[in-house]
């Protein structure tokens, strides 16, 4: 396998011509193994109130869709806008209606019982529904749900 230097990227030749399509993974529901985390916060533009977010990266295990895509690990983010109360001690509004989205998550990988660090989602398993969508005029794939792995 040949070796890619980040450091030398930018001042190297690239060779032949490169895919302008992507192939999309088909839409339905697949297994998938959480295998990253990645938090942010800002503020709006528009209302300079703060945000956050939690990215979930999955890959998902199907041999089909591996080798339809060309693919030797599917690798999809399943993006969680997380809803703030200043007034709870992790910075979480709670209630009813409030942070569905992440408690939906935390259901399907087990972990919506009591107190549960988002760390400890890694390498959980669920089961991931990809649905398609066109953004700026490319077709692209995204988990648009996620549920408990059978």
């Amino acid at each position: 396998m040949p070796s890619f230097d980040a450091n030398t990227f930018l001042d190297s030749q690239i060779s032949g011509k490169t895919s302008t399509e992507r192939v999309l993974v088909e839409a339905g529901e697949y297994p998938a193994n959480v295998v990253d985390l990645r938090s942010a916060t800002g503020f709006s533009d528009k209302t300079q109130e703060p945000w956050a977010r939690l990215d979930v990266v999955f890959e998902i295990d199907d041999e089909v869709q591996r080798h339809r895509t060309g693919r030797s690990r599917i690798l999809m983010t399943y993006g969680v806008m997380l809803e703030l109360d200043e007034n709870e001690p992790d910075g979480l509004a709670k209630g009813k209606g409030k942070n569905v989205k992440l408690g939906k998550l935390r259901e399907a990988l087990g972990k919506n019982d009591g107190d549960t660090s988002p760390r400890e989602f890694m390498h959980c398993s669920a089961r991931v529904l990809v649905k398609h969508e066109v953004y700026n005029n490319e077709p692209q794939e995204k988990i648009s749900g996620v549920r408990k792995a059978s």
